[in-house]
């Protein structure tokens, strides 16, 4: 992504303004933020469910706008997030017991790290 700058029609402002990234091939990425950050949106512009304002996106070195859809399509792979909610704790969830491990194993790393 060069210079990409995305507003929804009728907006006021753009969602995203100036941004500029790469994901390099063999890299696992996340996009992390808060709710109403552009992270859908941002994701939403590589396989042109949307095009944007100005800027580029770029698979392979060339903008998606000049490539054929269906080959877009096949050279990518994104993992949605699915909201999940429970009631309880972690630890509550039967299920969810080897991530309360986990949370338990490492809670004293964690301590650790942050006492530095």
């Amino acid at each position: 992504m060069r210079d990409l700058t995305f507003g929804y029609p009728g907006s006021e402002e753009p969602v995203l303004h100036g941004v500029s990234l790469m994901f390099l091939p063999g890299q696992t990425s996340a996009i992390i933020g808060g709710t109403g950050s552009g992270k859908t949106t941002l994701l939403n512009l590589v396989p042109r469910f949307c095009d944007p304002t100005s800027g580029s996106v770029r698979v392979n070195g060339v903008d998606v706008r000049d490539q054929d859809l269906e080959q877009l399509w096949h050279e990518i792979g994104m993992v949605p997030q699915s909201a999940f909610l429970f009631s309880g704790t972690v630890a509550s969830v039967p299920h969810w017991k080897c991530v309360s491990e986990v949370v338990r194993l490492t809670r004293g790393s964690v301590r650790r790290v942050w006492s530095r």
